[in-house]
């Protein structure tokens, strides 16, 4: 059981470190200009496709992370109900938004890129579905 629980621990800090370092690099690499859409905080169509490939690539390996950690196949099912939960619970805040996206003007930080981007909403419910697909990926055995 405590290992259980560690693995569900560990996979979901693997999961946020992965997702936020491979995110923040994709960002510097990328730039406003190919992250969002021409003069808004609107997310570009290649920036959701390389946060989807990117954040299902971290399920793959938190899932893997659990399973290892756990030393048991069905150790990712609390793990996929917590990120379930936790990911369409702070979808909700962002459903509850207006659809008015705030004007993009001039050069702007990281921080205020992450605080400000705006996915569809259709997105932001979409992506805890598919970070639980990475976690089965990755936490099948060969064996299973």
């Amino acid at each position: 059981m405590i290992r259980t629980i560690l693995g569900v621990i560990i996979g979901f800090v693997v999961l946020l470190l992965i997702q936020f370092v491979i995110l923040t690099a994709a960002y510097l690499l990328l730039g406003a200009d190919w992250t969002f859409q021409p003069g808004t905080f609107a997310l570009s169509p290649a920036w959701l496709v390389i946060q989807a490939v990117f954040t299902l690539a971290a399920g793959v390996i938190a899932g893997k992370v659990c399973r290892v950690v756990a030393g048991r196949g069905w150790s990712t099912i609390p793990f996929i109900v917590l990120v379930l939960v936790l990911g369409l619970l702070a979808s909700i805040p962002f459903l509850l938004l207006g659809d008015s996206i705030p004007a993009r003007v001039g050069d702007i930080g990281i921080i205020q890129a992450m605080g400000s981007g705006r996915p569809p909403k259709w997105f932001r419910v979409l992506m805890p579905f598919v970070i639980v697909l990475g976690i089965m990926m990755g936490g099948r055995s060969k064996k299973d």
